[in-house]
């Protein structure tokens, strides 16, 4: 039996067409379902980026901000060490002029102690010369004592006996205006010779009387018992002690500043045509003059 084709593909043709339809629709919608997958995938895709995107964002910011912070905390530390940089030198500046300061403090602590001891030292010394000083015044004022005593004696003997020929009392001295000339010196042993020594004035009055030596319209000069033989530039009386500013008789000049001559004469008059005052000169001691002795 023949079997017709054609009534055979004819009936195939229907069922052909609906598995080619299931097909269709299957591939659709496995199309449909693929594309919701992707679109699925699409959306987890896009939020883990926004979600991704949004973390990194935020930590971002947040290590933006603690940069900012750290630059800032960075910025305080440094501003603070410059701060204690400068502090630090001032503090090293203030300490090496403190440092300079109590060098020159204890260099000048040194000298002073120094100044002290040699003051100390000095001050020991001077009282060691004064108590040997007050110790030799006293012993001097001991042996003065007896002296005065007998001097004293001495003048009341003479006041009481008088004075030798060709000497002429005043109070209880005597007194002798030679009638030639030597040298200060010559006239001075003459009087040693004869128990006294070279005048000494001790008053207006005793001046006065010596006044009335003077031998009217005649030339007069005397040496009298004042010279810086002992100690150059100090008056001294023969009997040692210093000359005494209220019974000083200069004449007007004298004595001549800075001159080296030593002994003195008494000025009581000149020639009867000038008219002179009276009072001491400084002059050489070799010149011969009368000289005038007190005993």
């Amino acid at each position: 039996m023949e079997i017709d084709d054609s009534s055979t593909t004819n009936d195939m043709k229907p069922l052909e067409k609906v598995a080619a339809q299931h097909s269709v629709r299957k591939a659709h919608f496995l199309a449909a379902f693929l594309g919701l997958l992707c679109v699925l995938q699409l959306i987890v895709i896009i939020c883990l980026l926004t979600y991704q995107r949004k973390h990194v964002t935020s930590d971002n910011t947040l290590k933006m901000q603690d940069k900012d912070q750290l630059q800032i905390s960075y910025n305080n530390l440094t501003n603070e060490r410059d701060q204690l940089k400068t502090s630090y030198n001032t503090l090293a500046k203030e300490k090496d002029q403190l440092q300079t300061s109590y060098n020159t403090l204890t260099k000048e602590r040194d000298q002073l102690q120094t100044s002290y001891n040699t003051l100390t030292k000095e001050r020991d010394q001077l009282q060691t010369s004064y108590n040997n000083l007050t110790k030799e015044r006293d012993q001097l004022q001991t042996s003065y004592n007896p002296l005065a005593k007998e001097r004293d004696q001495l003048k009341q003997y003479l006041a009481l006996k008088g004075c030798s020929q060709g000497w002429v009392q005043f109070g209880c001295s005597c007194y002798y205006h030679s009638t030639e000339k030597k040298t200060w010196g010559e006239g001075r042993q003459y009087c040693q010779d004869r128990g006294a020594d070279l005048m000494i004035l001790n008053s207006l009055e005793e001046q006065a009387f010596i006044n009335g030596f003077y031998e009217q319209g005649v030339y007069s000069a005397s040496w009298i018992g004042l010279t810086t033989s002992v100690t150059e530039g100090n008056w001294t009386w023969v009997d040692g002690t210093t000359l005494n500013t209220p019974t000083r008789y200069w004449l007007t000049g004298q004595p001549v500043p800075g001159n080296t001559i030593n002994c003195i004469y008494l000025f009581l008059g000149c020639e009867a045509k000038y008219t002179c005052p009276k009072g001491w000169v400084n002059f050489g001691c070799n010149n011969p003059l009368k000289w005038i002795c007190e005993k």
